[in-house]
């Protein structure tokens, strides 16, 4: 008979756990479970709600194990100088280790190290990950920053800064120098 939909879900669910394997390659067997879970959802005897409901539970535990990972709420950072550190604090909820990429994002900051950032976060614990910036001018802007699976299949978690900086690029230092001096005379 006709397997419906199961192809597509089955295909996403494996997608799901590649993605929640490459989140917890330090702890292997984290994952177990839900690969005997995917395999056991293609058995000949299962109808296609109770094939879909095996898929479900996959899905759902990777989504609750997922959501134990947690970025900080916004923030506001203000930078006096063109480059500095910008600190991020990651916490795991698992009782397990887990290995994220942090993507950086903003039209206004570089990032000397490179807009992604692996970070291994031990269990049961927060981590502070400092993220090396520099401004290409000064005003307020946004730092999108997304916490995701190695893989790059999973979001896990993610959060905005409004950056703030105070600093005067060697031009608008000139200029500010010239127009005070212009001024005085």
């Amino acid at each position: 008979g006709s397997l419906g939909d199961y192809p597509t879900h089955l295909r996403r669910a494996n997608e799901q756990l590649a993605g929640f394997e490459s989140l917890t390659a330090p702890t292997p067997t984290a994952t177990t479970g839900l690969e005997r879970t995917i395999l056991l959802s293609g058995a000949r005897g299962l109808t296609g709600p109770e094939r879909q409901d095996a898929l479900d539970q996959v899905s759902t535990q990777v989504t609750s194990s997922t959501a134990e990972v947690l970025a900080p709420l916004q923030q506001f950072v203000t930078l006096t100088s063109r480059s500095g550190k910008i600190p991020l604090n990651l916490e795991n909820r698992l009782p397990y280790p887990v290995v994220v990429h942090v993507v950086l994002e903003s039209v206004k900051l570089e990032f000397p190290s490179g807009n992604v950032i692996p970070v291994e976060l031990e269990a049961a614990t927060t981590t502070r990950v400092d993220v090396e910036v520099t401004t290409r001018a000064s005003g307020a802007f946004p730092l999108k920053v997304s916490v995701q699976s190695p893989d790059g299949t999973l979001d896990v978690a993610s959060t905005e800064f409004t950056v703030r900086s105070t600093a005067i690029s060697g031009a608008g230092l000139v200029l500010s120098i010239g127009a005070g001096v212009e001024s005085t005379s």
